[in-house]
């Protein structure tokens, strides 16, 4: 299945791609990319969402329901209601709008921007357009009508400092029906006081609707009337957690408190239920990977396997490297209701105690799971990379494959790095392969070297729990070459993918990362003043210039703070449809293609890949992608702050156990009121405040980023070690108080 010459009028059609339609030249049903879907599904399809969203787009004025339905050629009296409903749907989502004439138009056309409201935690928010636009900061007094994640239509007004304020012109959808938070009373009035970190408002329940709620415990909370000004909202009480202890506590009040997604649609359960296992036999159009001795390698507790690589030696000189990764494609078929709720979801979320999957067990941990000795499809990337790391030529493809052995990391290491005799024998025929992946990697890190990629040591922790689903151990996880291995094999596969769209124009999404704004690099570089470190590059420094710093204080006990520091001077990388490069990977071109099992972004790639092979039209358009991309990177924010949440609220409420006890920290931030720390091996913060310091007058220094004490020179720096005493712990707000323990 290699990628080569296409028929001409296919080449033409392709090259069409990318240009806006012209008016009158749409045609239903002949130009509806989802006409397919919407036969299979309705007995008497409608234009699609899409074709309707091109058909505005080609249109350039609003039009009126009698004159679409005479545009498409609809029947009157069959057509005209189900179509209403679809585009009063579409207004719903913020595409369209329908204006005071009673004609709908695009909200593109209009002076009102569509987007999805990101909190701030001082009060302020923002809209993340779904154009692609730069964010639009709402007031406090706009945020108080709204919840995280909403879709909202705002009027953008410019000040004069050149800020773009957001007036909140209608709410197209609410992202929360429900949230979590603790039931209080006061003055004799019920309230339930949310937990969001970034929601600061009360809630008054409604009369009767407190369902025996005691004061103090933890509820989840249903709105019944959504606040349209500060202090308004009324709530009524559907479910009690009590203290928040009890096994899977933290998880659900984090599913409520971020609007998560927990358990599926009965149309989307039988649906699975249709999907066949794979049989041995390659089907046509697809190849047979079975000589190749490929294997996934992933951690000791993964449930879904959705890559596998193999590599040999090329008689020439260099290897020849194969990832195979899960082709969820093969079932997730664009529209259905598997689709439909991977879409919404975007991303699984990992918890602690458990994983809200994107997509249904049964084929994120069977049907699409890489699973040792069973036929799995697939979509495989080859790769010929020369002895200098890079990749000189790559083929995409659909195939069939018998992952050879389901390893982990550890299993892995033990064999190739400490070589472990009886580590090395378990593996078998195996081992010549893996043995090749270690040279191959040692010449893909080089590559990563020159190229002047970031490489930032873990500063994750695995929390154990026993079997009542307490913590029985908090532990750093360390990371082995075995790790860096599959990391840098999946970078290369993404990284082609990525080439491959480009260079054919397809629609798809890039990973993109951009450079660190003015106003971070101005602070990044006072706070490596304090430490003797300059940041070389001038006003634009090249990621190599950050590279060559982290290189050396690699040996110095700062090291830990210095990437700390860094890291948040850098952007945050996010989806576009645009390849605009990979700024901390020093890649022009780069993608995520190797998960999509558990991202849709990788998924929608895989279409985009799978369809120019197989000559398919393609499922997304140029306009849903920037939807797409906002959606997605915005729910993947959302899952990371949600998975932190959890493992914080574990190791603090583990923590409350050891008040007064007594730690190793490092000072990781240093502001008047007092130094923030950091607990060894623990990686949670807290803060000691200046009156917990051995008694002084302490004067800030924002230059060398440090506290003096005036009379006895008792002096506190960020990077200082220091041993402090856990005072008091706060599992609600997520905060700890530490007092300075003298030697």
């Amino acid at each position: 299945m290699s990628t080569g010459r296409r028929r001409s009028s296919t080449n033409q059609k392709r090259a069409g791609r990318g240009r806006e339609p012209q008016e009158g030249s749409l045609r239903w049903p002949r130009d509806d990319p989802d006409h397919a879907e919407e036969k299979r599904r309705y007995e008497r399809p409608i234009p699609s969402r899409r074709f309707l969203q091109e058909w505005f787009l080609a249109r350039q004025q609003p039009a009126g329901l009698e004159e679409i339905v005479a545009a498409c050629a609809l029947d009157p009296a069959k057509d005209a209601e189900p179509l209403r409903r679809r585009l009063t749907a579409m207004v719903s989502q913020g595409v369209l709008i329908l204006n005071r004439a009673g004609l709908w138009c695009l909200t593109d056309h209009l002076p009102f921007t569509s987007g999805l409201v990101q909190a701030a935690r001082d009060g302020l928010g923002y809209v993340l357009p779904l154009n692609g636009d730069p964010p639009i900061t709402l007031a406090p007094v706009e945020m108080a009508r709204v919840f995280e994640g909403d879709r909202v239509l705002v009027r953008p007004l410019e000040r004069p400092d050149g800020t773009r304020m957001g007036q909140i012109v209608e709410i197209l959808e609410r992202a929360q029906t429900v949230f979590a938070g603790r039931f209080v009373r006061e003055r004799g009035v019920a309230l339930v006081r949310p937990i969001h970190p970034r929601l600061t408002q009360d809630f008054p329940v409604a009369p009767g609707e407190e369902q025996g709620a005691r004061e103090g415990e933890y509820v989840r909370a249903e709105i019944l009337h959504a606040p349209e000004r500060p202090g308004e909202g009324i709530v009524r009480i559907v479910e009690r957690f009590g203290d928040g202890r009890g096994p899977g506590a933290h998880t659900s009040l984090a599913i409520s408190t971020y609007g998560l997604r927990d358990g599926w649609s009965a149309e989307a359960l039988e649906e699975v239920a249709g999907f066949d296992e794979p049989s041995g036999r390659c089907p046509e159009g697809r190849r047979d990977l079975a000589e190749w001795p490929l294997v996934t390698i992933d951690g000791a507790d993964a449930r879904d396997f959705d890559d596998a690589v193999a590599a040999r030696r090329l008689p020439g000189g260099g290897w020849k490297l194969l990832v195979a990764i899960a082709d969820v494609s093969a079932y997730v078929t664009p529209g259905g209701a598997v689709d439909r709720e991977a879409r919404a979801r975007t991303t699984s979320v990992y918890f602690v105690d458990r994983v809200l999957p994107m997509l249904p067990e049964r084929l994120s941990n069977d049907l699409c799971s890489l699973r040792p000795e069973v036929p799995r499809y697939c979509l495989w990337c080859e790769m010929d990379i020369d002895g200098e790391g890079e990749v000189k030529r790559s083929r995409f493809g659909r195939g069939l494959m018998h992952s050879r052995a389901r390893l982990t990391y550890d299993e892995v290491a033990a064999a190739c790095e400490d070589r472990h005799l009886s580590a090395r024998r378990e593996l078998g025929p195996l081992l010549e392969s893996l043995e090749e992946l270690y040279a191959l990697y040692a010449r893909l890190r080089r590559a990563r070297h020159r190229r002047g990629a970031l490489d930032f040591e873990s500063s994750e922790v695995k929390v154990r729990l026993d079997r009542q689903g307490r913590v029985s151990a908090i532990e750093p996880v360390m990371r082995r070459d075995a790790h860096r291995l599959i990391e840098e094999c999946m970078i290369a596969a993404n990284g082609e993918a990525a080439r491959f769209l480009e260079h054919r124009r397809l629609h798809g999404f890039y990973r993109i990362h951009e450079p660190p704004p003015a106003d971070r690099l101005d602070a990044v570089r006072e706070n490596l003043a304090a430490f003797g470190l300059r940041l070389g590059g001038g006003e634009a420094p090249p990621v190599t210039e950050y590279a060559r710093l982290l290189e050396r204080v690699a040996s110095k006990p700062e090291r830990r703070l210095i990437e700390m520091l860094v890291l948040r001077s850098l952007n945050r990388a996010v989806y576009d449809p645009r390849p605009l490069g990979h700024f901390g990977l020093g890649l022009r071109h780069y993608t995520h293609f190797t998960s999509p099992i558990r991202r849709y972004p990788d998924l929608v790639v895989h279409r985009a890949i799978a369809g120019y092979i197989e000559e398919k039209d393609e499922v997304e358009t140029a306009s849903s992608l920037h939807e797409l991309a906002v959606r997605c990177s915005f729910r993947e924010r959302l899952a990371d702050e949600a998975s932190r949440f959890v493992l914080q609220r574990y190791i603090l409420a583990h923590l409350e156990k050891e008040i007064g006890s007594v730690h190793a920290g490092l000072v990781t931030g240093v502001l008047p009121f007092g130094l923030f720390v950091e607990l060894d091996g623990l990686y949670a913060n807290g803060l000691v405040h200046v009156s917990s310091l051995p008694p002084d007058y302490y004067r800030h220094d924002p230059r060398s980023q440090s506290l003096h004490g005036e009379h006895h020179g008792a002096t506190f720096r960020l990077g200082s070690r220091m041993k402090v005493r856990i005072v008091r712990i706060d599992v609600d707000e997520l905060k700890m108080d530490l007092a300075c323990e003298e030697a």
